[in-house]
């Protein structure tokens, strides 16, 4: 009967091993996703401005902008973006995560990349 609970534990993960993928391979997948993220919901609740972006992540404001180019993420194109129904004073943007938790979260950065 545990064999038969745990393996329907497993079938419901949302995280499933991939043929090929090694647990660190994996790790870097998500941790860039998870950043790619993060740096998407950053500017859309800073509207582009990287400088405020940068005070509110406590990144310095050119490793923001490396980040940013990494992803491939343009400021501009989240300036001057009105939420959907738009019209009149827009509401502040709504953010992906919580104060609390974004004031305790910490990013390593990569040695360097070799592309």
């Amino acid at each position: 009967m545990e064999d038969m609970e745990l393996t329907n534990i497993e079938a419901n993960s949302p995280i499933q091993p991939v043929d090929g993928l090694s647990l660190n391979e994996g790790k870097r997948r998500a941790a860039e996703d998870y950043e790619r993220q993060y740096l998407l919901g950053l500017m859309r609740h800073h509207h582009g401005n990287v400088s405020d972006a940068a005070r509110r992540s406590q990144l310095d404001r050119h490793d923001l902008r490396r980040l940013l180019q990494r992803h491939q993420i343009e400021p501009r194109d989240f300036r001057g973006c009105s939420p959907p129904g738009g019209g009149g004073e827009s509401p502040p943007p709504t953010k992906p995560w919580d104060d609390k938790a974004l004031a305790n979260l910490t990013f390593e950065m990569p040695a360097s990349r070799v592309g």
